[in-house]
């Protein structure tokens, strides 16, 4: 899907979602109410209604204008995102395979995907470039990342690499994976 297209989508359904809560007059406090609720039961509230048959009908329209193939998105192969438990992510994972959390490339694991040993990118050689780094697991969400030494130039660096290697996107805390 190009990423206009994506855009798109993502600002219609903002939009809708926006003027559902404005057409129910729900406040503020409400719609956290709402919300966490439909995060916890993951069904869609009957005020975000409005905005999911909007979102249907932008997706049919894209489709039909050739901007969308439904059947990639659906039948797609998206182990590498670890979103589920389903065969084919575990499989992912047992494969020594895993998708970094903050530089979002895929970096292999050593010792047949445990989680355990050392680790390098794809496509690197055996002592190359990223092999021999530590892994970090998140605590809360259980993303990996590789542990990066060393620092930027200057007395801070990139505050924002400093602070992605202390915690995670989610907010939790990395953790480091022992063998």
């Amino acid at each position: 899907m190009p990423i206009h297209t994506f855009d798109k989508l993502l600002s219609e359904l903002d939009a809708g979602i926006k003027a559902a809560y404005q057409a129910s007059g729900i406040g503020e406090q409400e719609r956290k109410g709402t919300e966490k609720e439909m995060l916890v039961s993951g069904l869609v509230p009957g005020v975000l209604a409005p905005a999911v048959e909007g979102l249907l009908g932008t997706v049919g329209a894209l489709r039909a204008g050739g901007e969308v193939d439904v059947a990639g998105l659906y039948f797609g192969d998206f182990s590498w995102l670890e979103v589920g438990d389903d065969a084919r992510t575990r499989m992912w994972i047992r494969g020594g395979r895993r998708l970094d959390g903050i530089r979002k490339c895929v970096i292999e694991i050593g010792g047949g995907g445990d989680d355990s040993g050392r680790v390098g990118r794809t496509g690197d050689a055996a002592g190359g470039r990223g092999a021999g780094r530590k892994l970090k697991r998140c605590t809360r969400c259980c993303a990996v990342t590789e542990d990066v030494q060393g620092r930027e130039k200057g007395i801070w660096g990139n505050l924002a690499v400093v602070q992605l290697q202390r915690n995670c996107l989610c907010g939790g805390w990395w953790m480091m994976v022992e063998k």
